[in-house]
């Protein structure tokens, strides 16, 4: 009905999120810090998909969009194990 008003509350915090998700992974902090981001995002990153269901029409099925939620959110989590695996090689 609204594209612009689409694009302003569903891409931009994803594009958002995304771009904060990739500077969290060049954070010279430690593992606690990293965590702790990374489990921030994550949380609002579920947080999103509550704001994209009430924007799109009723659809009892999973929508693409959220789909791409869910695959920022498993590779925030396999950026985070990688990590965890090169940092306890050192």
């Amino acid at each position: 009905k609204f594209p612009l008003v689409t694009l302003f509350t569903i891409f931009i915090p994803l594009w958002l999120l995304g771009i904060i998700n990739l500077g969290v992974f060049y954070q010279d902090t430690g593992l606690a810090d990293r965590i702790g981001s990374i489990s921030a995002l994550m949380i609002s990153f579920v947080a999103l998909i509550p704001v994209i269901r009430e924007a799109l029409p009723p659809n009892p099925q999973i929508t693409v969009v959220e789909v791409l939620v869910y695959l920022e959110i498993l590779t925030t989590l396999l950026c985070f194990i990688e990590s965890v695996i090169v940092r306890g090689n050192q």
